[in-house]
Order: C-alpha cells, then sequence, then structure tokens
C-alpha cells in the first residue's frame, strides 16, 4: 500500500524509522508531524541521521525492548546531548513469545503484552506525555510488535479509525525485508534454521485487528484499557493532544 512520503525518514542507519504524523482523523484533522516517531533498532544510525533526528526536534527516546537487547545492541543516540534515553522494557526479556504455540503466535503475545504488562505500557505513555512539545522517539529491535502494539494504542487514543490502525502497523512489512535478511544471516551464521523465527516476522493487519477486538471486548475501549492499566484523565489528555491536531 502506498504511504506519504514524509512518513519513512530519509535515514540511513534503521529500516523502519517512521513517523506517525499525517493520519486522518474522523474531525478532519491529521495527526501532528514530528511529535511521534517509532523506529527499528537504533544501532546502525550514521552521524548524519542523528544530526537529522535532532533537528526535526527529537528530545526523548523510549528503547522498549528487554535491558539484555539494550545492553547488546545499545543504541547510537545513548549519550547524545539534548536525547534523553530511557530503557522502559516491554517484557524483561521474551520468553513469553517461546512459550507459545500457535502458528500464528503474535495475537496472543499482543495479548499477553497487554494484559501481563499494564503497569509498564502506562510507565510508556507516561514517558511520552511528559516530553511535552519536543519530539518523541518509541523502538524495539524490528520496530514491529511491542512498538507496534504502543503505536496502535496511541493512535487509538488519539482518534484514529481502526482502518488507519491496521495500515500503520502493516506498514512495517513493506520496511523491513532488508532487517529480516540480517536476523536470517544471524541465525545462519549461528548455526540456527531462520525457520524457527519465521512466525515471529509476520505482520498482518489480522494481527492487529484480533488485538483490537480483544481490547473492546475485555476493557470496552482503548481508553478504558490505558486507564485501567493506571493512567489518569490528565495524562490522556497530553498524549491526545501531543498527536492530535489542535
Amino acid at each position: 500500500m502506498p504511504y506519504h512520503p514524509d512518513r519513512r525518514l530519509p535515514i540511513e542507519g534503521a529500516f523502519n524509522l517512521r513517523d506517525l504524523g499525517g493520519y486522518a482523523l474522523p474531525d478532519g484533522s491529521r495527526t501532528r508531524w514530528g511529535r511521534a516517531l517509532r523506529a527499528d533498532g537504533l544501532g546502525r544510525l550514521s552521524t548524519a541521521d542523528i544530526d537529522l533526528l535532532l533537528s526535526r526536534g527529537l528530545t526523548r527516546v523510549i528503547d522498549l525492548r528487554a535491558p539484555a537487547e539494550a545492553r547488546q545492541h545499545p543504541g547510537k543516540l545513548n549519550g547524545i546531548s539534548g536525547i534523553e534515553v530511557l530503557n522502559l522494557p516491554l517484557y524483561d526479556d521474551l520468553a513469553p513469545l517461546r512459550e507459545i504455540t500457535d502458528p500464528e503466535p503474535l495475537p496472543e503475545f499482543y495479548r499477553k503484552m497487554l494484559s501481563e504488562r499494564s503497569a509498564m505500557v502506562a510507565e510508556v505513555f507516561q514517558a511520552i506525555a511528559g516530553t511535552g512539545e519536543g519530539g518523541v522517539l518509541f523502538h524495539c529491535t524490528a520496530g514491529k510488535d511491542r512498538t507496534g502494539v504502543i503505536a496502535a494504542l496511541w493512535l487509538a487514543l488519539a482518534g484514529a479509525e481502526r482502518e488507519v490502525i491496521l495500515g500503520d502497523y502493516a506498514l512495517t512489512g513493506e520496511l523491513i525485508p532488508g532487517l529480516i535478511s540480517l536476523f536470517n544471516a544471524d541465525l545462519v551464521a549461528r548455526g540456527i534454521d531462520p525457520e524457527v523465527i519465521r512466525p515471529m516476522l509476520g505482520c498482518e493487519p489480522r494481527y492487529m485487528a484480533q488485538t483490537l477486538d480483544y481490547i473492546t471486548a475485555t476493557y470496552g475501549d482503548v481508553p478504558q484499557y490505558l486507564r485501567s492499566s493506571g493512567l489518569n484523565e490528565e495524562t490522556l489528555t497530553a498524549l491526545r493532544a501531543k498527536l492530535a491536531s489542535d
């Protein structure tokens, strides 16, 4: 599916670094450009990439990876003046994903993330709300699952319709073939069959659709899920204002 030419930033060292701005909202407005960036790993960023992100007003990075992931593959924005990097892991490790035996494991993984790690989801959104007018970037390893769930929740809170949320989720599939090739090459070098991770690499819209259906059935809607996770109305208002146009 074609996407806005400004959505994926012209970054050399990341495959899936993109802006959540420009998405249509039901009132005729659009989400704000430059306030919210989502990404894959940041360990390959070039000096030019870093300069571009600084010029775009980035002030805070939220690393959703487990602590061991963050230590093994540190991001290039760590220690950059003017950018605060927070490691807020949505899981301390990825054991829950390894325990799932479904041939399409991601919907269950997302449900587990929402139910078992709701306090950390709330902490992530508190950190996002605390950036004020500064730009915030949140990321994991592929920018697909942990990042995808946070992006979907935030877009829904801002008022984006279901097809917009599903389209943003599915866009990762267009952007990460090169990253998947790197993953596969690393596995082969370690003597591991890449087929073992294939079920975890998809981003079919139905995966996120099932997740949104789970939220509706269990909590009523996304705002109510976030309230149940510990966010107050002031924070929800700040999050909407950061992403949605005035």
